[in-house]
């Protein structure tokens, strides 16, 4: 397998922060919905953001990042970072690498972040940040503040 096009939700950057439903033209010539969800991710300053990150490729291993906007780290493959004491595992990050099949559940916090300010969630996998022969696109979004 080759993966070529390196996606959040089915979608590639610039596509990732567009809110609106993506169409494509069928062979019929008919417009068709072709991904209803968007990656942009936006929260009023103060909340917490809950975001499950999952690596469905079956060949590579990829690291997402946050620049400024650091990670904290709940859970892996669906399961709490708890140990046998049921003490909380929780740790911060800015990136986070995961292997095939493999997820995560992160927390962002945005207290004291200025509304109206952008953070971006991408792959530091920099090959990554292209469709195909396209640059400028791929694995990334925005976290917007408002």
């Amino acid at each position: 397998m080759r993966d070529r096009y390196f996606l959040l939700n089915g979608r590639g950057y610039p596509d990732t922060v567009n809110p609106d439903v993506l169409n494509t033209i069928d062979p019929l010539g008919m417009e068709q919905p072709s991904q209803p969800v968007s990656s942009l991710i936006t929260a009023t300053s103060g909340q917490r953001i809950l975001l499950r990150i999952s690596n469905l490729s079956v060949t590579n291993f990829y690291t997402l990042g946050t620049n400024g906007l650091p990670m904290e780290v709940v859970g892996l493959d669906a399961r709490l970072l708890r140990d046998g004491d049921d003490n909380n595992m929780y740790y911060m990050t800015n990136s986070l690498t995961l292997g095939g099949g493999q997820s995560a559940d992160v927390i962002l916090n945005t207290t004291g972040l200025p509304p109206g300010s952008t953070y971006f969630l991408y792959t530091t996998n920099l090959d990554r940040l292209a469709n195909d022969g396209e640059n400028f696109g791929g694995m990334m979004t925005e976290i917007r503040i408002n």
